[in-house]
């Protein structure tokens, strides 16, 4: 094979195999870290943005209570709260850290604080935050707390049942064991003390 033919094989098969270098230049691209440096800059910018909200939450509810932080607040507590607040997604759960964060500083509630918390918080799901809401209001709840409780938030009896088995798993709230209907738990000792500690 003379030089020109080779110069022409050469062109030809340069110009075939174009595309699938430009594929295995993303593939390894990709498989040598750019996509996993994108996902991990995604996730550490959600965390920061995440981390403030909630900071910034807690900085309003004390500001709303006339409370300035108390300078004695733990500093373990407040990371903890801060990276478990850091890493979820759900902004109502979201809310909850920022409560806890701001009765972890508030000289009037910080008594009252356990670190239990946090790991209580951590577990629920967003319809268990939801229905505990909603177990900690006082007016009457008819014909059960179930049923009143399924028809307030649009969901079916069963996923109320289960988020009460959650709860009861957390000791939030207690069933009574002697009325076998699931439709009538109430707050526990525990449940009762987390209300009040996250209440406005």
């Amino acid at each position: 094979m003379d030089e020109d033919s080779k110069e022409l094989l050469k062109a030809v098969a340069g110009a075939a195999l174009a595309p699938v270098t430009k594929v295995l230049d993303n593939v390894i691209g990709l498989a040598g870290g750019d996509w996993l440096e994108h996902k991990r800059r995604m996730a550490k910018d959600r965390r920061e943005k995440n981390t403030a909200d909630t900071a910034e939450r807690a900085k309003s509810l004390l500001e709303q209570r006339g409370v300035t932080p108390d300078p004695e607040t733990a500093t373990e507590h407040v990371e903890q709260i801060l990276d478990a607040a850091a890493d979820e997604s759900d902004a109502e759960i979201r809310d909850l850290f920022a409560r806890l964060l701001a009765a972890a500083m508030d000289p009037k509630r910080r008594t009252r604080f356990r670190r239990d918390y946090i790991q209580i918080v951590r577990q629920l799901e967003p319809l268990d935050a939801l229905v505990f809401k909603n177990l900690a209001k006082t007016e009457q709840m008819a014909p059960t707390r179930l049923e009143f409780i399924a028809k307030a938030i649009d969901r079916h009896r069963d996923e109320i049942a289960v988020a009460f088995d959650k709860l009861d798993s957390l000791g939030l709230i207690a069933m009574r064991k002697e009325v076998p209907d699931p439709g009538r738990p109430f707050l526990s000792p525990m449940g009762r003390e987390l209300t009040t500690l996250l209440d406005d």
